[in-house]
């Protein structure tokens, strides 16, 4: 897996000027097509927790259920991906076995990834 400072290696330019182009800070078309190239050609993808810690946000959302048996959790947990999936947002799913002791573990683990939310079903 590549970093930002190979991208920007491969494309002949800084790590800066990478960065400009994945958040659409330029208008550079020369730049955003050898950025975009390089990106391509190593299949860059951006570290999602490297972002977060640079923007202390994340666009994850936990979601700590009872249990998947129950068709209604399975339901939500569709509705939930699908509405904030809609608004950039990924969601972190998360049992609890209706255990207080593993719930506040699933809370622990969520606020580990930073997330921007928490939604925790009873």
């Amino acid at each position: 897996m590549y970093n930002i400072k190979e991208v920007a290696q491969a494309a002949g330019v800084s790590i800066g000027s990478v960065s400009n182009v994945i958040n659409g800070k330029t208008k550079n078309a020369d730049l955003i097509l050898r950025v975009e190239k390089a990106i391509k050609d190593l299949s860059y993808r951006p570290d999602a927790n490297a972002r977060s810690l640079k923007n202390t946000k994340s666009a994850l959302v936990g979601l700590i259920l009872p249990d998947l048996v129950h068709p209604g959790h399975v339901i939500l947990l569709a509705a939930v991906e699908e509405l904030l999936g809609s608004h950039g947002y990924s969601v972190l799913p998360k049992v609890s076995r209706n255990n207080r002791d593993i719930e506040r573990q699933c809370i622990e683990q969520c606020m580990e990834k930073r997330v921007a939310g928490l939604i925790a079903v009873p």
